[in-house]
C-alpha cells in the first residue's frame, strides 16, 4: 500500500505505471497532479481532507470500485476517474466543477451532485449504468454528452441550470424529464433516443437545437412562449398528434416534426421560415400558414392528407415538393409568391390553379400535367417554334421545346426551361443552343433551369437564377444576384456585386466571390468557399459536423474572433466571413473549418 504522508502535493505522472494497488493520501496533500496515478492497478484509494484539486487523468484507467471525494476538493479534472470499475462515488460538498470525462466509462448506478457544483463537463458521467441522478441546485451548465448512454428513467433539471449541452441525456431510458425554469438553450440531440411520452419546455428556453427530442415516444409537447427557434429534426420520429407553435418562434427547422402522427398543427404568427421536410409524413388534413411566413421549404408538408391549405400573404417562395402527395382539390396562391418549386403541388387532386402576376418562377413540373394553369402576364409556348414577346410588365415566359424567339420587353422578366440539360447565357443575345432548342433570349433578367443538370450564367445586371432539380452550375457575374440551386448537388458562384446564394438540398458548393454576399447552404453537406481577396461573406446556416468552410490557406494562419454567438474569420487583418451562430462550433482542419 502506498501512503504518501509527508507530501504537500503529488506531481504530474508521479506514480504513473507504478503498479500501485492501494493508496492512502494524507491530509497534508493539497493537490494531485495530472496523470499522477494513471494506468496503475488501484482497487482502493483514500483521499485526504486537505486535497483541493484533482488533476486531469489523475486516477484514470485503474480498477477502483468506490471513491469518496472529501469536502476540501474544489475541482475534479478531466478524465480524473474515467475507465475504472466504480459502482459508488461520493462527491464532496466543496466541489464546484466536474471536468470533461471525469467519471466516464465506469459502472455507476447512482450519483448525487451537490449544490456546490456549478458546471458538469462534457461526458462527465457518460457510459455508466446510471438509473438515478440528483443534480444539485447550484449547477448552471450541463456539458455535451454529460449523461449519455446510461439507464436513466427520470431526471429533474433544477432552475439553476441555464444550458443543456448536446447529447447530454441521449441514449437513456427516460420516460420523464422536468426542465427547470432557468434553462435558456437545449442543444443538439440533448434528449434524443429515449422513451419520453410528454415534455414541457418552459418559457425561459429560447432555442431548441437539432434532434433535441428526436426518436422518443412523445404524444404531447408544450413549447414555451420564449422559444424563438426549433432546430432540424427537433421532434422527428415521435407520436405527436397535435402541436401548437407559439408566436415567439421565428424558424422551424428541417424535419422538425417529420415522422409523427400529427392531425393538427397551429403555426404561430411569428414564424418566418418553415424548413425542409418540417411536417413531412404526418396525417394533417388542414393547415393555415400565417402571413409572417416568407418561405416554405422543400417537402415541408408533403406526404400528408391535406384537403385544405391556406397560404399566408407573406409567403414569397414555395419549395420543391412542398405540398406533394396530398389531397388538395383547390388552392389560392397569394400575390406575394414569386417562386413555386419543382413538384410543389404534384400528386394532389387539383384541376385548375390561378398563378398570380407576382410569380416569376414556376417549375415545369410544379403541378400535375392535367392541372390547368391560368397566368396573368404569362407567355406559354408549345413544343414547336414560338415567338414570345413580353410587354411593360414583369413577364413569365416558357417557350418549352422547339427553336424559340423570346423577348421579355420592359420589366423584370423570367424565362422558364424544361427538364432538359440546359445551357443558358444571358450575356448572349444571339442564337444559343439551350437544350430546349436553338433559342434567342432578349431582355431576360431571370432564368429557371428545370429539373436537368443545367449551366446558367447571368450578365452584368442583377439576375435571379434558379437551378431547380439536378446538379446545376449557376454563375451570377455582375449585379446583386440571387442564385438558388434547389435539389441536386449544385455549384453556385456569385461574381461581383452583393449576392444571395441558396444551396438547397444536396451537397452544394457556394462561393460568393466579390462583394458582400449572403450564403445559405441548406440541407446536405455543403462547402462554403471563403478565400482572401474575394470580398466579405455572411454564412447564414453553417451546420457543424456536416458543413465545411474552405479557406484556401492553412487554417492555422486564420484567426477566429468570437462576436457574441457569431464567429468572424480573419486572415492578416482581412475579414473573410462572418459565420452566424458559429461560436463554439468551428474547428480547424488543414485548409478547412469544420
Amino acid at each position: 500500500m502506498l501512503s504518501p504522508s509527508s507530501f504537500t502535493f503529488i506531481d504530474s505522472q508521479a506514480f504513473w505505471l507504478s503498479g500501485t494497488q492501494s493508496l492512502v493520501i494524507s491530509d497534508s496533500v493539497t493537490s494531485i497532479g495530472s496523470s499522477a496515478f494513471l494506468d496503475d492497478l488501484l482497487t482502493s484509494v483514500v483521499i485526504g481532507n486537505g486535497v483541493t484539486s484533482i488533476g486531469i487523468d489523475a486516477f484514470r484507467n485503474n480498477q477502483l470500485t468506490s471513491v469518496v471525494i472529501p469536502d476540501s476538493v474544489i475541482s475534479i479534472g478531466g478524465n480524473a476517474f474515467s475507465d475504472n470499475l466504480l459502482t459508488n462515488v461520493v462527491i464532496g460538498n466543496g466541489v464546484t466543477s466536474i471536468g470533461i470525462d471525469a467519471f466516464r466509462n465506469n459502472q455507476l448506478t447512482s450519483v448525487v451532485i451537490p449544490d456546490s457544483v456549478t458546471s458538469i463537463g462534457g461526458n462527465a458521467f457518460s457510459d455508466n449504468l446510471l438509473t438515478n441522478v440528483v443534480i444539485g441546485n447550484g449547477v448552471t451548465s450541463i456539458g455535451i454528452d454529460a449523461f449519455r448512454n446510461n439507464q436513466l428513467t427520470s431526471v429533474v433539471i433544477p432552475d439553476s441550470v441555464t444550458s443543456i449541452g448536446g447529447n447530454a441525456f441521449s441514449d437513456n431510458l427516460l420516460t420523464n424529464v422536468v426542465i427547470g425554469n432557468g434553462v435558456t438553450s437545449i442543444d443538439f440531440d440533448a434528449f434524443r433516443n429515449n422513451q419520453l411520452t410528454s415534455v414541457v419546455i418552459p418559457d425561459s428556453v429560447a432555442s431548441i437545437a437539432g434532434n433535441a427530442f428526436a426518436d422518443n415516444l412523445l404524444t404531447s409537447v408544450v413549447i414555451g412562449n420564449g422559444v424563438t427557434s426549433i432546430g432540424f429534426d427537433a421532434f422527428r420520429n415521435n407520436q405527436l398528434t397535435s402541436v401548437v407553435i407559439p408566436d415567439s418562434v421565428a424558424s422551424i427547422g428541417g424535419n422538425a416534426f417529420a415522422g409523427n402522427l400529427l392531425t393538427s398543427v397551429v403555426i404561430g404568427n411569428g414564424v418566418t421560415s418553415i424548413g425542409f421536410d418540417a411536417f413531412r409524413n404526418n396525417q394533417l388534413t388542414s393547415v393555415v400558414i400565417p402571413d409572417s411566413v416568407a418561405s416554405i421549404a422543400g417537402n415541408a408538408f408533403s406526404d400528408n392528407l391535406l384537403t385544405s391549405a391556406v397560404i399566408g400573404n407573406g409567403v414569397t417562395s414555395i419549395g420543391l415538393d412542398a405540398f406533394r402527395n396530398n389531397q388538395l382539390s383547390s388552392l389560392i396562391i397569394p400575390d406575394s409568391v414569386t417562386r413555386i418549386g419543382a413538384r410543389a403541388f404534384a400528386n394532389n387532386q387539383l384541376t385548375r390553379v390561378v398563378i398570380p402576376d407576382s410569380v416569376t418562377m414556376v417549375a415545369g413540373d410544379a403541378f400535375d400535367p392535367s392541372v390547368e394553369l391560368i397566368f396573368g402576364d404569362g407567355l406559354i409556348g408549345d413544343n414547336f417554334d414560338n415567338a414570345l414577346i413580353g410587354g411593360a410588365a414583369n413577364d413569365f415566359v416558357f417557350g418549352k421545346l422547339g427553336d424559340d424567339f423570346i423577348d421579355g420587353g420592359e420589366g423584370n422578366d423570367t424565362a422558364q426551361f424544361t427538364e432538359a440539360k440546359n445551357r443558358v447565357d444571358l450575356r448572349n443575345a444571339a442564337l444559343q443552343v439551350t437544350g430546349d432548342g436553338v433559342d434567342q433570349l432578349i431582355s431576360i433578367e431571370n432564368v429557371n433551369g428545370g429539373a436537368g443538370n443545367d449551366k446558367i450564367k447571368g450578365n452584368r445586371f442583377a439576375n435571379i437564377l434558379n437551378g431547380e432539380d439536378g446538379n446545376d452550375k449557376l454563375t451570377g457575374l455582375g449585379g446583386g444576384d440571387v442564385l438558388s440551386g434547389e435539389g441536386g448537388n449544385d455549384k453556385l458562384f456569385g461574381g461581383s456585386g452583393d449576392d444571395k446564394l441558396f444551396g438547397g438540398n444536396g451537397k452544394d458548393k457556394l462561393k460568393g466571390d466579390k462583394g458582400i454576399d449572403q450564403l445559405w447552404g441548406g440541407e446536405g453537406r455543403d462547402i462554403f468557399e471563403v478565400t482572401t481577396g474575394d470580398g466579405y461573406d455572411i454564412i447564414e446556416d453553417f451546420t457543424d459536423r456536416k458543413d465545411r468552410i474552405f479557406l484556401g490557406v492553412i487554417s492555422s494562419d486564420v484567426d477566429l474572433i468570437v462576436l457574441g454567438r457569431d464567429i468572424l474569420i480573419v486572415q492578416q487583418l482581412d475579414a473573410l466571413a462572418l459565420v452566424k451562430n458559429g461560436a463554439g462550433k468551428l474547428q480547424l482542419e488543414g485548409e478547412f473549418l469544420i
